[in-house]
């Protein structure tokens, strides 16, 4: 019996041995140059969202936020947590919100859809919902904006969902 499984395994690592020479032959995954030196194939770089593209066009400015994380203490699982995180434009052109991400789905912010003159305020609100969430949580939101240093930034948001207790179980005796 072992020769038989001896057998069949050389057999099958013959032939996958011979099929990756011939692939690599055959113009494979490793592409030859004219001096026959083996190369990486260029990689045509991802198109930019639609967000990135109109952030980067804009005029750059600056953004300075009261809090950029909010820990929301211990709370209940099923609880949900509101937070507003405010700034202010500090620069000299009108701020422009593009797009405002979430790290999960369990998170949901709204923010200053207008454009934000020099000197003036606005806000990101996030809402958590620890529903199936118990434990640690460090959630983030990634803004992206017409800003001068980097157009993302994180805000955070963190704390601790107490688990929710079975109901009509008995609890375990220690």
């Amino acid at each position: 019996m072992r020769k038989v499984v001896l057998s069949i395994f050389v057999v099958l690592f013959t032939i996958s041995f011979t099929a990756c020479q011939k692939n690599e032959a055959a113009g494979g995954e490793t592409n030859k140059t004219a001096g026959g030196d083996s190369s990486k194939v260029a990689e045509t770089p991802p198109a930019k969202e639609a967000f990135i593209e109109k952030a980067e066009s804009l005029p750059k400015t600056k953004i300075k936020f009261d809090k950029d994380e909010f820990d929301f203490g211990k709370i209940k699982e099923g609880d949900e947590v509101s937070h507003r995180f405010k700034f202010t434009n500090t620069g000299t052109n009108d701020l422009m919100i593009t797009n405002v991400k979430p790290s999960c789905g369990c998170t949901t912010p709204t923010y200053s859809q207008e454009a934000v003159a020099p000197g003036k305020d606005g806000f990101i609100d996030v809402k958590f919902n620890s529903s199936g969430k118990p434990g640690t949580q460090n959630k983030t939101v990634t803004v992206t904006a017409n800003l001068e240093e980097n157009i993302n930034l994180v805000l955070k948001l963190k704390g601790e969902v107490e688990p929710k207790k079975e109901s009509g179980k008995p609890e375990e005796k220690k």
